[in-house]
């Protein structure tokens, strides 16, 4: 695969909306290290709609990969969104507030001041502190808690990470369900591994093993499955 370190965002995959066989195979020439998660997202994406139908008449049985990875893709796009809604009222916040809720103290024996984000950690500090380093020091804070709590509430910084943190934990459940299931076909195989990378080496740029390895295999095995389409 090419070297190129350029990430991109996954396509959406719409539940029963397939890929021709015609697109498969252009996209499929020409997978890189830009476009590697994408092409597997297609070809899942279009495997997983094949299997469903393949299955129709079928007793009810348990629930297959591709279908445990559709669900996973749906909650990892939406984290990936809201990440990127909370950098940016973070951002807002922060130019709102005028700095972080952080204040710095130069402590006697420390070449370097220190950073304190909690009147907590400045009551320990206490005893290395005179009179006028702690009093300005929990006055600092707290107006600069005021201000970002104030910018905060008007854009709603907090609770969008908080909904952040409640799709991750969604999407790393359901990660570790399609993990464990059995594979049956190796669409379900290359389903496991896009989920992997996708969430461990999205911007595929980690350069230690396994990962530039975990990229070309997965790489090889959307061209095996790619033949058979």
């Amino acid at each position: 695969m090419a070297d190129s370190e350029t990430s991109r965002t996954l396509p959406s995959v719409d539940r029963g909306k397939t890929v021709s066989n015609s697109d498969m195979r252009a996209s499929c020439k020409s997978i890189n290290r830009r476009n590697l998660l994408a092409v597997a997202t297609k070809l899942l994406a279009s495997r997983t709609a094949e299997l469903r139908e393949q299955r129709a008449d079928r007793p009810p049985g348990p629930t297959p990969a591709t279908e445990l990875w559709q669900k996973w893709l749906l909650i990892h796009q939406r984290c990936e969104r809201i990440t990127r809604l909370q950098q940016k009222l973070e951002g807002q916040v922060l130019a709102a507030a005028g700095s972080f809720p952080v204040v710095t103290v130069a402590i006697p024996d420390r070449e370097q001041p220190i950073s304190i984000n909690s009147f907590a950690e400045i009551e320990r500090l206490r005893p290395k502190l005179n009179a006028g380093q702690l009093t300005e020091a929990i006055s600092e804070l707290r107006r600069r808690r005021k201000k970002w709590k104030d910018a905060d509430r008007k854009l709603g910084f907090s609770a969008a990470l908080a909904f952040e943190r409640d799709l991750a934990s969604q999407e790393g459940m359901l990660a570790r369900v399609l993990w464990r299931a059995e594979p049956n076909s190796l669409a379900e195989v290359i389903a496991k591994l896009h989920c992997l990378i996708a969430m461990q080496d999205p911007g595929m740029r980690h350069k230690e093993a396994p990962w530039p390895q975990l990229r070309i295999i997965l790489g090889d095995l959307v061209h095996i499955e790619q033949r058979r389409l």
